[in-house]
């Protein structure tokens, strides 16, 4: 049952990405673009849990071939390699949070600019 960690990091990857644009305000940057702004940001979203899929795929197949100070655990059970999978792992959600951000920047010079009539 391999397949439940990578199962359970897209639900849990879309959850933060769902959740923090809920928490920011920004609901409707994200999902208010009518039907081509949602599947815009499907398709952003699934290259993004992509992306997290690999990182934790390859987290889980470079753990043994690990150097033995990187990857041994002290008293608290943590190693320097889960926190750095962790912190890339962040590092993923906060670019795909700017990504959509910045597409919907884009659209709202593009309709200033638009409604201006320059």
């Amino acid at each position: 049952m391999r397949w439940a960690v990578y199962a359970t990091l897209c639900v849990a990857y879309t959850i933060v990405i769902v959740g923090m644009a809920w928490a920011n305000g920004k609901w409707k940057d994200y999902f208010g673009g009518g039907s081509s702004g949602i599947a815009k940001l499907v398709q952003i979203h699934i290259g993004f849990l992509l992306v997290a899929v690999l990182l934790l795929w390859l987290a889980l197949k470079l753990a043994p071939a690990m150097p033995e100070w990187l990857a041994s655990r002290g008293g608290d059970a943590w190693s320097w390699y889960h926190v750095l999978v962790i912190a890339l792992l962040v590092g993923v959600v906060m670019l795909e949070q700017w990504w959509i951000e910045k597409g919907s920047r884009k659209t709202e010079t593009q309709a200033t600019t638009i409604s201006q009539g320059r």
